[in-house]
């Protein structure tokens, strides 16, 4: 996950084409092959006659890009969006924790009340941590992010469950409905923390569907095929160009770089795609879950002022296979 990209349009552009060497390399090797064969292998038939039939496929294949690049962009957002409403959805929650559970015994004190509010906080930023780590399929890191956050009992029982972000709302419940019991609440104040839990689920669903719901699989392999038809075809259809623009043939060579420009464009075009329409698999530009999560934790550990609070996770520059480029 990064918080941020660099700003350095240079470096953002040498990230893509590291990512992209192999496809860059294949289409360079394809135009330079197309440019000798009709040079020097005397094989003038080869190219095209008139640019029509790569531009109607060029046009087809732009719709196809569009349409694609649009779903997989408000899988995104509504990803984001989601997230969002989880973030608004905790403070609230804290608000309530801090307002309505108080003492109502003569034998409740503040620093007994501190502490029951303070274990709700806690128990709520090992959920959202959780609920990142379940999205993620990092079930296995759930022991090291959560403990600071649990008891080791209560930590012990949740690990036992197939989804931990659904038992600890469960526990939520349970804790607040043992506060009602002890008159630390009344009825109708529960009620309203109640739906605010239930907002959590609403939410929680919302993302696991996105998460388990993957875009129809024949939607990325007909635009690979046709992007792969299209840069294939391109070169040839090319030379036929600009053997028609100069019939000496000294704009023959402009198939290699104008291959190369345009091939890579649509390449891009196409991975943007890709890359967008999983927002939860840990990638670069994927949701910052990881970003949002510190910020909920920061701003619910200062409403009971809480002591070492982590700093907010630092911006970053772009990885790729795991370097920082700048």
């Amino acid at each position: 996950m990064i918080t941020k990209i660099s700003s350095n349009r240079m470096v953002w552009l040498f990230a893509i084409i590291v990512y992209l060497w192999k496809y860059l390399l294949f289409i360079l090797l394809l135009s330079s092959t197309v440019y000798v064969l009709f040079e020097f292998g005397e094989i003038k038939g080869l190219g095209l006659k008139g640019a029509i039939p790569i531009g109607i496929l060029g046009t087809a294949l732009s719709i196809f890009l569009s349409f694609r690049n649009n779903s997989a962009y408000d899988r995104w957002w509504e990803a984001r969006k989601i997230w969002g409403g989880i973030v608004n959805s905790s403070r609230t929650f804290a608000i309530q924790v801090l307002t309505y559970i108080s003492p109502r015994n003569i034998g409740e004190s503040k620093e007994d009340i501190a502490k029951i509010q303070k274990t709700i906080i806690y128990r709520h930023i090992a959920y959202i941590n959780a609920l990142r780590l379940n999205l993620r399929n990092q079930q296995t890191d759930y022991h090291e992010a959560l403990k600071e956050f649990l008891t080791k009992s209560e930590l012990k029982e949740l690990l036992t469950f197939s989804n931990v972000p659904t038992q600890i709302i469960h526990q939520q419940s349970q804790h607040l409905k043992q506060i009602l019991n002890d008159s630390l609440i009344e009825d109708f104040r529960l009620y309203e923390m109640m739906n605010t839990l239930a907002e959590f689920y609403n939410l929680q669903g919302k993302a696991e569907r996105i998460k388990k719901t993957p875009f129809p699989m024949y939607y990325d392999f007909f635009i690979q095929v046709f992007v792969f038809i299209f840069v294939c075809f391109l070169p040839v259809a090319l030379i036929g160009l600009f053997e028609e623009i100069a019939v000496d043939g000294s704009l023959n060579w402009l198939v290699i770089p104008t291959t190369m420009i345009v091939s890579f464009m649509f390449i891009v075009i196409e991975k943007t795609g890709s890359f967008t329409e999983t927002p939860f698999e840990n990638k670069n530009e994927d949701v910052p879950l990881t970003s949002l999560c510190r910020t909920i934790e920061i701003d619910l550990r200062e409403m009971i002022r809480d002591t070492d609070i982590p700093l907010p996770i630092q911006k970053q520059n772009i990885l790729i296979d795991g370097e920082v480029l700048m």
